[in-house]
């Protein structure tokens, strides 16, 4: 059985991916519930969560860039929210 611990940690990389996509795409805000959609948990459990937001603002921006240095590019400014 794989480990919880390690299982949580990918869930969680692939969420930030996931933010990364959103925002290149332009979305600013992101609701934790609707990623949580997006990875396929149960939408009773998702929707406890709905109300939770996510902002994907400069701090974003700047720790993908950290993240991210070695591939260059701009990141584009966000203005859409994700319900």
């Amino acid at each position: 059985m794989p480990d919880k611990h390690l299982l949580e940690q990918e869930l969680r990389a692939f969420m930030v991916e996931l933010c990364a996509v959103l925002y290149r795409h332009g979305y600013q805000t992101v609701s934790l519930g609707a990623l949580m959609r997006l990875v396929g948990i149960h939408p009773g459990v998702a929707s406890e969560h709905d109300d939770t937001i996510i902002e994907l603002g400069l701090e974003f921006k700047e720790m993908l860039q950290t993240v991210r240095a070695w591939q260059g590019g701009d990141w584009v400014a966000a203005e859409k929210t994700l319900h």
